[in-house]
């Protein structure tokens, strides 16, 4: 639960920071700091694909994985468009936005607790913290307080709360994490899941550079799909 910790308290101090210096700074240019650190999210992206997949072998460099990290996440993506989850997690939250909406408080906490917990890097991240390894936590945590800072100067101070919808969310996975711990330390299993989660990663990355945004809900269902191959290989 460290890099959980960690997380929800960049949040506190993003917000916190923005609800101080929130009348200084209406004129702060955001988006180079999306900007920035869009380039450093798929960095670390492309460094967890790299260090899942390649490895050596007799002094060769040789990779793994490839068939079925493109599969899964081919077959993902399409899963994901035929049920449209990305228009159904947009239309749910403006369904809570305008039911719950109407103030400063409820608009932070629904608009930044959907931005913090939807996405691969709260699932991936939790599940390489649960293994020990809390640097994406840790770098989404950043990320978080960054954007906290941003929302709570542009929206209000309700999103500091959304700091607990992230322990709570986060803990929750960590929760499942736990009960499927032998598994995760099943290289077999967890290395092409890794991967997965880290091309999510770099597309997380992409977004906050590119006009045109990737849909990365549509891509979740491969997680799925990887975990279901692995019970079937481990069964046939």
């Amino acid at each position: 639960m460290l890099g959980t910790i960690v997380n929800a308290v960049g949040i506190l101090i993003g917000s916190g920071l923005g609800l101080i210096f929130k009348k200084y700074l209406k004129k702060i240019d955001e988006k180079l700091l999306l900007q920035v650190i869009g380039v450093f999210v798929a960095l670390i992206g492309l460094t967890g694909v790299l260090k899942n997949m390649l490895y050596i072998d007799k002094d060769v460099l040789k990779s793994q994985y490839e068939l079925v990290v493109l599969v899964t996440l081919v077959l993902g993506t399409i899963l994901g468009q035929l049920l449209r989850l990305d228009n159904k997690v947009n239309n749910f939250s403006e369904k809570i936005a305008s039911k719950w909406g109407g103030s400063a408080f409820s608009e932070g906490l629904i608009t930044a607790s959907l931005i913090f917990c939807v996405g691969a890097m709260a699932i991936i991240g939790t599940t390489e913290s649960v293994l020990g390894r809390h640097e994406v936590l840790f770098l989404k945590a950043v990320i978080d307080g960054v954007t906290a800072f941003i929302l709570t100067i542009t929206i209000g101070f309700g999103v500091i709360f959304a700091s607990i919808s992230v322990l709570v969310y986060q803990g929750m996975i960590a929760g499942l994490c736990l009960v499927a711990y032998d598994y995760l330390i099943d290289p077999s299993f967890y290395q092409p899941f890794a991967i997965l989660g880290y091309i999510m990663v770099i597309c997380i990355g992409w977004n906050f550079l590119a006009n045109n945004k990737i849909k990365i809900v549509n891509m979740l269902p491969a997680f799925l799909l990887s975990i279901i191959y692995y019970a079937l290989v481990s069964i046939f």
